[in-house]
């Protein structure tokens, strides 16, 4: 016997169309003018519909011309006609015109895009781990345009001289010191076998000895330093803390100007620097009080004869160090011997002097001046 009735609503829904998704496969590398497949039977449709396909090229190359052989197949072709870089977009659309969103390939035609390097030598074959820039020259065989240099895991971009040469610029800090593969990579991924490269760690500087070792307030001196580790261009002396001229002889000779003109007397801590921050110890530098007044008493000889060179020398008191030697108001070269003895050096050229008498005296490099003598 029934008591009562149930009722039931049925809502019936059309199924929802999701887009399908696009695959324009994968990219490739090519030699230029020969069919290049393109594959687009990777993408897909969520309700498994057939779909159609609209492939359009997105850049290419300036002056190509390349077409595809049927832009709405599932796997066209087109001649790479041009050296480059050929980008394509593909779009598929299923029965209810859903539109996929764009998929794209890349292409890269080159000569040589299958070729595999051979790097057999590089030059130089090391390097001082301070070097940002280092330029350095590849050669073997098959290389190409646009190819990586890889220095430990380092990748540095080439200039493409030959197929058997390239030249590169690489930051050796970023490197580090040891010794490492080099190899070369083409644009199509094919790497060649390894050579091997040293970058070197660059050693603190060593001060041995400066000469001279003191010097008088109010002078102006080229100062020698005999060490190790000095580098052309790049390490640095500073007196007190303050970095001055520098020109680095060789790697264990170097000479730095020193003004003392605005310096009280004392000892100065001299230190040499390298890059990377490699720092020698400090050495003493002494300032000594103001020089006296010098004074000039024997010249040797006092007279010479027009169009010769003579040995010559000025003897007194007071020759502090770089004291320079004035004839007729204009200095000489000059070596100073001692406190008391100031000779032209290498000698006293009279070639273009004239007969008669001339002034000569000595400057010591505060700047005070001898009494003048006469020379005939």
């Amino acid at each position: 016997k029934l008591s009562g009735f149930a009722t039931a609503q049925l809502t019936v829904t059309e199924p929802v169309n999701e887009e399908p998704v696009a695959n324009a496969g994968t990219d490739q590398f090519v030699i230029p003018n020969i069919p290049i497949q393109l594959d687009g039977s990777k993408s897909t449709d969520p309700e498994g519909e057939a779909l159609t396909y609209a492939w359009t090229f997105k850049s290419r190359p300036a002056g190509s011309q390349a077409k595809f052989s049927d832009e709405s197949a599932q796997k066209p072709t087109f001649v790479g006609d041009v050296e480059g870089r050929y980008v394509i977009e593909l779009v598929v659309k299923d029965k209810g015109d859903k539109l996929s969103k764009p998929d794209s390939v890349t292409i890269q035609v080159s000569i040589g895009a299958d070729k595999t390097p051979v790097l057999n030598t590089i030059s130089p074959t090391e390097g001082w781990s301070y070097e940002l820039k280092f330029k350095v020259v590849l050669e073997g065989k098959d290389f190409v345009k646009g190819a990586k240099v890889r220095i430990k895991e380092r990748d540095f971009d080439t200039t493409y001289v030959s197929d058997q040469k390239l030249e590169a610029t690489v930051n050796l800090a970023l490197v580090g010191a040891g010794e490492h593969p080099v190899k070369i990579i083409n644009t199509n991924g094919k790497e060649s076998g390894t050579v091997t490269f040293k970058v070197k760690d660059l050693p603190a500087p060593r001060i041995i000895n400066l000469n001279p070792e003191a010097g008088h307030i109010g002078t102006q001196l080229v100062v020698t330093v005999t060490g190790d580790n000095f580098i052309k261009d790049r390490s640095e002396v500073s007196f007190q803390s303050v970095p001055l001229l520098t020109k680095v002889i060789s790697a264990k000779e170097l000479t730095f100007n020193l003004d003392l003109r605005n310096t009280t007397l004392g000892s100065y801590p001299v230190k040499i620097t390298n890059p990377g921050n490699r720092s020698s110890k400090e050495v003493m530098f002494r300032v000594l009080d103001t020089l006296p007044k010098p004074t000039l008493n024997v010249l040797n000889p006092p007279s010479g004869v027009t169009g010769t060179k003579i040995a010559f020398s000025m003897h007194g008191v007071g020759f502090g160090e770089g004291a320079k030697i004035f004839f007729d108001n204009n200095p000489i070269p000059s070596k100073r011997i001692r406190r008391d003895e100031v000779a032209a050096f290498p000698s006293l050229d009279l070639t273009n002097i004239a007969p008669g008498e001339y002034d000569v005296w000595i400057v010591n490099p505060d700047g005070q001046s001898t009494n003048k003598e006469k020379f005939r």
